[in-house]
């Protein structure tokens, strides 16, 4: 949020500048600039619609890309507006006094006609085309969804007002008034709604399937503050998108072999148990070892806060049914993560203890962190007390951010301070078999 911020105020002091200069960028125009003007933004356009008519399709070909349709491909090419970077480009060759000053008058005053029709004709006309080619209209499927969240939401409004005039003593016949006025200014002209009749099994399926992942992307960050690795939270929220993507192409099926990817022993890994087993090499393995691990529990513990929000808020939406069936398949993802942690702790017990306590200790340490910050504001204790506490917990905070050895101790990380390091027995030397979702 802060970033989008930040971007949005240097786009904003870009064009105040570019505003200032324009007059002298645009002075000595002819109509010859006009005619060159007009050859560059065709040439802009055609190169846009090659790419998605002509290269896009193939990447989705090779499932290297989703498909898109037709309107929302010519959306995307009427849509490409130029505008802070171009103009910055631009004011940086017409300042470069090495260039000829032919040259710098003739690209300023392209690029800055450039950027002004890309925003005041396509700009201007691209809401107009999006109506045109019906974009801004729900489908099928949405516009169901949509009677059905209104529908729950206008029963839970009502009752809620009824517990309302029942607190505060007002007349039911008031709650009920204001009830059928809300759910008059709220429905969208269908009286009689049928849920089951209006979405397909499969769609309903495919829908609960990306609404799941949705929901799964937005719980990943929360496990961020250094407990998981930057990398991993960037794999995961990556295999969500690949999800989401799949669920829509190829339902069940394109979701569960997405979710299995983010699972599967990689090259990476691979690599580092031959290199541990044949030339005692730890830290690579180490690596891969902490990272398999992070992606497990976090994914393990996810799996686990969407399978209640299944069960209580898509129950009303989807169906006690097809919830039953959402919930298998986050059943099946929660077991095959299970059985990964399960096949870690056999194959490196020791290793696996040291990940496990660390990740305690950085949890206890953020939630110890929150208290005691919630105790300062609310003047329980002082700020001095309060600061002398915190650099301890800092420091603590700092030691167990790193990642323990291949061989550390498995009561190492039960500690604040780093101890000697101590030699325990080596892992077994075999390569784990992978889960059973990977088969």
């Amino acid at each position: 949020m802060i970033w989008e911020q930040f971007a949005g105020i240097a786009g904003a002091v870009v064009f105040l500048l570019a505003a200032v200069r324009v007059p002298s960028l645009l002075a000595g125009v002819t109509p010859h600039h006009g005619w060159l003007l007009l050859v560059l933004v065709a040439a802009a356009l055609g190169a846009r619609l090659l790419t998605l008519f002509g290269l896009l399709p193939v990447l989705s070909w090779l499932r290297l890309s989703a498909p898109i349709s037709g309107p929302f491909k010519l959306a995307i090419a009427w849509g490409g507006l130029r505008g802070a970077v171009t103009l910055v480009l631009a004011l940086g060759i017409a300042e470069n006094i090495a260039l000829p000053l032919q040259v710098r008058h003739f690209v300023a005053i392209l690029a800055t006609g450039f950027v002004l029709v890309s925003l005041l004709l396509n700009g201007t006309t691209l809401r107009a085309l999006i109506h045109r080619l019906g974009l801004n209209q729900l489908s099928p499927q949405e516009r169901a969804l949509q009677q059905q969240a209104i529908r729950l939401s206008t029963e839970e409004v009502e009752a809620m007002l009824g517990r309302v005039a029942e607190t505060f003593d007002l007349p039911p016949a008031a709650a009920r008034e204001v009830a059928q006025h809300y759910r008059r200014g709220i429905e969208l002209g269908s009286v009689e709604f049928d849920f089951d009749s209006a979405l397909s099994e499969r769609d309903r399926l495919t829908i609960g399937l990306v609404t799941l992942a949705t929901r799964e992307r937005e719980l990943i960050p929360e496990y961020g503050d250094g407990v998981i690795s930057v990398a991993n939270l960037d794999a995961m929220m990556r295999n969500t998108s690949h999800m989401i993507d799949a669920a829509r192409e190829q339902g069940r099926i394109g979701y569960k072999r997405a979710a299995r990817a983010i699972l599967q022993y990689h090259l990476g890994y691979r690599i580092a148990f031959f290199l541990h087993k044949w030339l005692g090499l730890d830290r690579p393995l180490a690596r891969a070892l902490a990272d398999r691990f992070e992606l497990l529990i976090c994914r393990q513990t996810v799996l686990d806060r969407l399978r209640r929000y299944n069960r209580s808020l898509l129950t009303p939406v989807f169906g006690a049914r097809m919830t039953t069936v959402l919930d298998g398949v986050l059943e099946e993802r929660f077991h095959s993560a299970g059985e990964g942690l399960a096949q870690m702790r056999e194959q490196f017990g020791d290793y696996t203890v040291a990940l496990e306590r660390r990740l305690l200790m950085l949890f206890a340490l953020r939630k110890g962190q929150r208290s005691l910050a919630t105790m300062r504001e609310e003047a329980v204790i002082s700020k001095e007390a309060f600061n002398q506490i915190d650099q301890i917990m800092q420091h603590a905070w700092q030691a167990n951010l790193v990642r323990p050895p291949l061989r550390a101790a498995p009561d190492r990380w039960a500690r604040w301070h780093k101890p000697p390091q101590t030699e325990t027995r080596a892992p077994e030397e075999t390569m784990p078999e992978p889960p059973r979702e990977q088969r």
